[in-house]
């Protein structure tokens, strides 16, 4: 019987003993599957504690060219250090405080370094450099700086004989001319306006995507610039049944200050976008405004311009301020466009600080809004009536 029990418990023992064997190889394998890891990351990584060198992987001591006797676990870390600024900065730095902080500068230029501290004290170092993507992100700056630059002188040179074309043809159509040869006039005068539109909003957004374009503030009517835009969107729409409609909230300061020329170009992207997709029904530019609870003496103007148009599919709504976007992006889309129009209206309300949106349901139509804070002028006038003179078009305000 006792030869029986030490039989037994020899063999728990070793049972005991191989499960050891083998969970202590396990251990082993995931080390070296974790130190190979490690060693595969693109980052710099080392573990400090009680000043002294744990672990540090292979990209750390090829960056500073290491010897491998520094690299070992147990090295003072005051050695290493030593050790990467010798490697890591000029001779012309001679005392150790300017060392330091001559590392840490090339560093914080070069690179973005984490440092976590673990539960038993030892303190956990990731160091990526980055000089590559630095680089390549400059060269993509100064590429993109010289894409706006040409597109900005290519619009320019471009844009000045148009306007000779354009004014002879437009004297031309105010000579004695045959019915013939006053459309074929026409058509040259109309296709050199919309030449011109495409490449002021190629300019626009040269300068938009170059950061080159600045706000001029000064006072300016809030009812003139809308009913200014009101009365040349409404040559557009002549020939169709659509209404349109301008509505100002009648307790509104009319002065205001800020970008005349900007704040009616949104608007006028805005409602021409509206007068292009609407060909039937109305068109409504609904002027609203409330004090700016953050700062006195602003209000915050919301501008909204509703349509029938055919909608907007919810898929295309996130986009549709992109560049370049367009509803129907086919070949044979009914709507001609740059895709540029939104996109811009979209960037001028970021510079002037305000939001812009769009809320749309397809076969019923849409609605596009901005809203802006704008300074109220102390000097208010009298808001101008709207214009009276809209022949073959239907306008209220």
């Amino acid at each position: 019987m006792k030869n029986q029990d030490l039989h037994n418990r020899r063999k728990a023992e070793l049972d005991k003993l191989s499960g050891d064997r083998e969970a202590l190889g396990a251990l082993v394998e995931q080390h070296e599957m974790l130190t190979k890891a490690v060693h595969a990351m693109p980052q710099m990584f080392y573990v400090v504690k009680d000043d002294k060198l744990v672990f540090c992987n292979r990209q750390l001591a090829a960056f500073y060219d290491l010897p491998a006797g520094v690299t070992a676990a147990g090295t003072p870390w005051s050695v290493m250090m030593q050790e990467m600024i010798a490697a890591h900065i000029s001779d012309k730095v001679n005392r150790v405080e300017d060392m330091k902080t001559e590392t840490l500068r090339q560093i914080r230029n070069n690179g973005m370094i984490e440092a976590m501290e673990g539960e038993d004290g030892e303190v956990i170092v990731t160091y990526s450099d980055v000089t590559e993507l630095k680089n390549a992100r400059r060269k993509a700056e100064a590429a993109e700086r010289a894409k706006a630059a040409f597109l900005a002188n290519m619009s320019h040179e471009i844009r000045t004989p148009m306007n000779g074309v354009m004014g002879m043809a437009e004297l031309l159509c105010g000579t004695a001319l045959s019915d013939t040869q006053r459309t074929y006039a026409s058509t040259i005068l109309k296709s050199g306006e919309a030449l011109l539109n495409i490449i002021n909003d190629i300019l626009d957004f040269s300068k938009i995507d170059a950061g080159e374009m600045k706000l001029h503030a000064a006072p300016f009517s809030l009812a003139e610039t809308i009913n200014d835009v009101a009365v040349l969107i409404s040559s557009r729409l002549s020939a169709r049944s659509v209404e349109l409609a301008v509505r100002i909230q009648p307790d509104l300061p009319d002065i205001f200050v800020g970008d005349a020329g900007r704040f009616r170009q949104v608007i006028v992207n805005l409602m021409g976008n509206a007068a292009k997709f609407t060909q039937q029904g109305h068109i409504l530019v609904h002027v609203s405004g409330e004090p700016d609870a953050g700062e006195a003496g602003r209000m915050r103007l919301m501008v909204r311009v509703e349509d029938t148009g055919p909608g907007i599919p919810e898929d295309k709504r996130a986009s549709i301020f992109d560049k370049f976007s367009q509803v129907d992006d086919t070949a044979t889309r009914k709507f001609e466009g740059t895709g540029l129009g939104l996109a811009i209206a979209s960037s001028l309300v970021s510079l002037m600080r305000g939001r812009i949106g769009v809320e749309s349901e397809i076969g019923k139509g849409s609605a596009f809004w901005f809203e802006v804070s704008l300074p109220v002028h102390d000097a208010q006038e009298k808001r101008p009536a709207v214009p009276v003179d809209l022949t073959g078009v239907r306008i209220a305000a």
